[in-house]
């Protein structure tokens, strides 16, 4: 059941792209300047950007202070999101996502998925079922 930390995330990345929302997570939606090049090589991994529902991804530093409504959110899991994004659901579970990561990127994706097509999926509950369903059988 823990494998499935990145298959939701994952699988609502590939639907919203399916639909013609994928994020943007290597440029600024706001500048188009790359995302290299808007972060200092020394300061990246520290560096907070944003993301942003009605833009449909990432703002540097700069347009984040300009734009209203942008989650602060940090590089590396923007890089996760890509590579969930990018990755074959077959290899999902090779795509380093650690717990600290997924919290992230949680509301990130149920923001933006409620943003752009008024739903929000219940994945979720479904999930919650499918491991207490799990301990109270005691296998594992």
């Amino acid at each position: 059941i823990d494998q499935i930390q990145n298959i939701l995330p994952a699988f609502e990345l590939k639907l919203l792209a399916h639909l013609g929302y994928a994020p943007v997570f290597d440029e600024c939606t706001g500048c188009q300047r790359l995302r290299t090049q808007t972060l200092g090589e020394s300061n990246s991994t520290q560096q907070v950007l944003g993301f942003h529902f009605a833009t449909g991804g990432v703002l540097c530093p700069r347009c984040k202070a300009m734009k209203k409504g942008s989650f602060d959110v940090c590089p590396s899991a923007l890089n996760v999101m890509q590579q969930l994004l990018e990755t074959a659901m077959l290899y999902i579970d090779h795509v380093p996502l650690t717990p600290q990561l997924h919290q992230e990127i949680k509301p990130l994706l149920s923001g933006y998925l409620q943003y752009h097509l008024g739903v929000s999926l219940k994945t979720d509950a479904f999930v919650q079922k499918l491991r207490s369903a799990h301990f109270s059988t005691g296998s594992g």
